[in-house]
């Protein structure tokens, strides 16, 4: 086993994630007592069964125990089932939860080396493998209880027939090890092949206009077919690993059963074992092994809750934004500056030394080519990443020490292609908001947004469903919802990132309408391809390959900047 391999498997890191997950370790005790509770029982069925057979099978009262005693046992093992059951899906739903709240407040850097649709299968299938490790972990307390137990009442029997099957459990346990280790490695690669074929199956359905149109369907089978085929060969792997270690399970019983029907034979011909004791001691050969394969399965489980787990570790253990920060946002109105403010990602310079400043009250346009780092300028104004160097102020206090999430409310973003949720338009409009909203402010907000004329004519009106991500609307429509949402939400600052683009002609003057009746008296920085949406700014920022080129009026800068006055001449501006 390589050095890396050892780090993939290190235990500290699993143990981590179960520790900061609030686990319900208080009902996994229960679950021990309830089991041990259990082993005491079905120890004691064998030897009852003995006593009848010893001869005093027309012992009515002892027949009656019998009876009593293995319907009474059967039916708590079926409550310590159910609890154990109910145990685990407390697991589940708790690391389901911990595992959200973490990607939920994950910083945008982490996320960003992270496709969201693989994170799926991080917080259903990975998450559901825990639960299943820690069970079979905390079911070795009273399997060795039980098996020590059954070892004590066997050696009060047959002293020589505990040295002999005494001996079985060493070599299971040996064997257990290796297995466990290509068990790790199995559900590593099946829980990474899970998640890829997740994401392909959820890109693609998420797509399929797309790909109808583009007459992709074959490309699509054979991709489909080679994602589907990687998880197959993983699985296989996992199946490969089960048929080494399966036969030395089985071979468990078998081993034990041989032991006692031919040494208890010899034992008996000595007169050293009765008959009844024997009949005890085959009874115990049938769970003896199932004690002991215990361990082979709990090694086993744990090293697959270990492999499923890897992704989540990282994710659990990576720092979520800090949303309490020095200053509260209740401070006066002031200037946002950037001062040699550079970004980048990873090797990748996107800003250099940016210096502008975005004034209070009045709307700020930001031009340039595509790629040249205007969308990187609103994410930081969003504080969505941090400058790699120089600092981005509101009047005199630094951004990053104000509380994150006053900052974030005070703003109001409308990007490109606005997001929806599944739900109502009532869910989308007032999403966010930390109020009750009245129907009254809504149909305010959807009015001003140029929507509600439309929204009427719906059958339901507010309360119409709008499909996944918005589907049943057109791009107008959930834009003008969008800015409908901002409206309501009525943030002091505003950003707007190519808000009208794509649109059609109908569908834009609509919008910018809705979009010219939000920025009213607000501090709004704006972003477009389009010129004549941005021609009116108070203050024009001019970026090209992360650098500011130039700022200033629009006149000013058609006289002034080459690249912009050929924006504008593009554009039939001037």
């Amino acid at each position: 086993m390589s050095r890396d391999s050892n780090q993939e498997q290190r235990w500290g890191t699993f143990m981590k994630l179960l520790l900061r997950s609030k686990l319900p370790w208080k009902w996994y005790v229960v679950q021990v007592i309830g089991g041990v509770i259990l082993s005491t029982a079905t120890v004691k069925i064998p030897q009852l069964a003995g006593e009848i057979m010893q001869g005093n099978i027309f012992d009515n009262q002892l027949v009656t125990r019998f009876i009593v005693f293995t319907i009474a046992v059967t039916l708590f093992s079926a409550a310590v089932d159910f609890f154990t059951e109910w145990v685990n899906l407390n697991t589940d739903r708790n690391l389901e939860k911990s595992i959200w709240k973490k990607i939920i407040r994950m910083p945008m850097r982490f996320l960003d080396r992270l496709n969201p649709s693989s994170l799926t299968s991080r917080v259903t299938s990975d998450a559901s493998t825990v639960s299943q490790g820690l069970s079979q972990f905390f079911s070795l307390f009273y399997v060795t209880y039980a098996l020590i137990l059954t070892f004590v009442t066997i050696y009060s029997m047959s002293p020589e027939m505990f040295v002999a099957l005494f001996l079985l459990i060493p070599w299971v346990l040996i064997v257990a090890i290796f297995p466990g280790r290509f068990m790790f490695r199995a559900q590593n690669k099946i829980q990474s092949r899970y998640s890829e074929f997740t994401n392909y199956v959820t890109e693609r359905l998420g797509n399929l206009r797309f790909i109808k149109s583009a007459s992709a369907e074959k490309f699509e089978i054979n991709n489909g077919d080679q994602t589907a085929e990687s998880q197959y060969k993983s699985e296989m792997y996992l199946a490969k690993v089960n048929l080494f270690t399966l036969p030395f399970i089985l071979s468990t019983q078998g081993v034990c059963l041989a032991i006692i029907l031919v040494y208890g034979g010899v034992l008996i011909n000595r007169n050293e074992l009765e008959m009844g004791q024997l009949i005890t001691l085959f009874m115990y050969s049938q769970i003896i092994p199932a004690y002991v394969n215990q361990y082979i399965l709990c090694y086993q489980e744990i090293k697959r809750a270990q492999g499923a787990t890897r992704k989540i570790s990282e994710i659990v253990e990576s720092d979520s934004e800090l949303v309490e920060r020095k200053k509260s946002f209740a401070i006066p109105d002031d200037d946002i500056r950037f001062e040699g403010v550079s970004f980048n990602y990873g090797r990748e310079n996107i800003l250099s030394e940016l210096d502008f400043v975005i004034p209070k009250g009045k709307v700020t346009a930001i031009v340039g080519p595509s790629g040249s780092g205007k969308t990187t300028i609103l994410k930081m104004l969003e504080r969505y990443y941090e400058p790699n160097a120089g600092k981005i102020t509101f009047g005199n206090v630094p951004i990053e020490d104000i509380h994150l999430n006053e900052w974030r409310q005070a703003f109001g973003y409308v990007p490109q292609n606005s997001a929806l949720l599944s739900g109502t338009i009532w869910d989308n409009i007032v999403y966010g908001l930390e109020r009750n909203a009245t129907e009254e402010e809504v149909i305010l907000a959807a009015q001003q947004a140029n929507i509600y004329e439309f929204i009427k004519k719906l059958p339901e009106g507010l309360h119409t469903e709008i499909g996944e991500l918005g589907s049943k609307l057109s791009g107008g429509q959930r834009q003008r919802i969008a800015i409908a949402r901002t409206i309501i939400k009525n943030p002091d600052y505003l950003i707007l990132d190519e808000a009208t683009c794509s649109l059609d002609p109908q569908s834009e003057q609509e919008v910018q309408k809705a979009l010219n009746n939000l920025m009213q008296g607000r501090t709004t920085i704006v972003v477009a391809h389009h010129i004549k949406t941005i021609a009116s700014a108070d203050k024009i920022i001019v970026v090209e390959q992360g650098k500011v080129k130039a700022t200033g009026q629009h006149q000013q800068l058609y006289c002034e900047d080459a690249l912009y006055r050929k924006y504008c001449d593009l554009q039939f501006i001037s």
